[in-house]
């Protein structure tokens, strides 16, 4: 009797250590990326049913941030609404007119006749797609559609050899090196030990496998699954749309003429702005600012705003945060007020290819979405959305913290 409870004394000793190191182990190391495989050649079958074939896999070591590792969560997996698409340069070939078209949307439409295509001179080595979702996705895989997957077009383009892959979500961010398989016009497949966590979705180019004609680099497609499910992709079509004719209208050279041409300065302030409201409306819009130090134009600050009527009640102003001005506006000849949101983030703008580019950095990672833009006399359009412009001199900007 002894001797069993002993045993048993025992056994619960060492489940207790089992279990205490467990907890003592740092939970954030649950998003480390460990990919099982990259596929090799794989049949339709197998690829609509998401089974792969099993080939050898290479990651190169990059930086991984502990502190990034601690702020890992699990987001939703039932679909990965796409709020942005952007690439660092994209090829539009001018010479056909604009007919063919490289648009960093096609690496999502699921056609592998579709594909980006990078533009700078050279094999784009550091030329990138970054993808921004609406809300967080959680995903253990990732696929991918290689170079240009025409029988026409694979051999004579650069194929991507190592891609770098940023993931960030809030404060967590994942940095890794992949090596893709050569020779494949199919999906490769990066599977990953633990779930991982992204609202945006950096690819990076920084090794290729040489085209026999070109030096242009393209990525056909991508996706992501979760526990062997593809996550359906989600407002895809309208930003193709938009891309297409935002890349149609890269031919017109004079765009950053008539951008610039929109700020205006106003009396007592030494930069220049432009402030535009929903085409039709009277409530919603946004503001940006420029600087124009030596001569040269910097678009320094865009924000989203709600625009209100200057002579609002006291229990709206307060309401809105904007009670500390009141005393201000009462004695001034603006109209309206642009109420924006002063969040705690510091981004850089930059303007470009019909686009306003926005960097943000986090730690040590940085990432760069886009918004694209048209311009039409007084009327802007930005990602697909008609603005007005409104005058300068008869708007306040009031920042208020979120």
């Amino acid at each position: 009797m002894k001797k069993i409870f002993y045993y048993i004394c025992a056994g619960m000793m060492l489940l207790f250590i089992v279990s205490c190191g467990g907890k003592g182990k740092d939970s954030s190391k649950k998003n480390s990326v460990a990919a099982s495989s990259v596929s090799g050649n794989t049949s339709s079958d197998d690829v609509s049913s998401g089974k792969l074939s099993s080939a050898n896999y290479s990651a190169v070591d990059s930086a991984s941030d502990d502190e990034g590792d601690k702020n890992w969560f699990m987001a939703q997996t039932e679909k990965a609404p796409v709020k942005s698409v952007t690439a660092s340069s994209e090829l539009v070939e001018a010479k056909f007119a604009g007919k063919f078209l490289y648009p960093p949307i096609n690496i999502l439409d699921g056609d592998f006749k579709n594909t980006w295509c990078e533009s700078v001179d050279g094999d784009g080595i550091g030329e990138a797609v970054t993808i921004e979702f609406e809300e967080p996705v959680s995903f253990d895989e990732i696929q991918i559609v290689n170079g240009f997957a025409t029988d026409e077009s694979w051999e004579i383009n650069n194929r991507i050899k190592t891609l770098q892959i940023t993931q960030v979500a809030g404060n967590h961010y994942q940095r890794k090196e992949y090596e893709l398989l050569d020779g494949i016009r199919d999906w490769q497949s990066i599977k990953f030990e633990f779930p991982q966590t992204a609202q945006t979705i950096e690819l990076k180019i920084m090794d290729v496998y040489k085209g026999t004609q070109y030096e242009d680099t393209c990525l056909d497609d991508f996706r992501l699954l979760f526990r062997g499910n593809e996550i359906p992709f989600t407002g895809v079509e309208n930003l193709k749309k938009i891309q297409e004719e935002n890349s149609r209208a890269m031919l017109n050279s004079d765009f950053e003429t008539k951008f610039t041409g929109l700020f205006k300065k106003i009396a007592n302030v030494d930069d220049p702005f432009v402030y535009l409201v929903i085409d039709g409306g009277n409530e919603r819009g946004c503001v940006m600012k420029a600087d124009t130090e030596d001569g040269k134009f910097n678009l320094v600050d865009f924000d989203f705003c709600e625009f209100l009527p200057s002579d609002i009640d006291e229990e709206t102003k307060k309401e809105k945060q904007l009670d500390i001005f009141a005393d201000w506006m009462s004695k001034s000849n603006y109209t309206r007020i642009a109420v924006v949101e002063d969040g705690p983030g510091f981004s850089e703008y930059s303007v470009g290819n019909c686009k306003i580019y926005e960097k943000s950095r986090l730690s040590y990672v940085n990432t760069t979405v886009a918004k694209l833009v048209s311009v039409d006399g007084n009327i802007v359009t930005i990602n697909g959305v008609k603005y007005s412009v409104v005058p300068s001199d008869e708007t306040f900007v009031a920042r208020i913290p979120m």
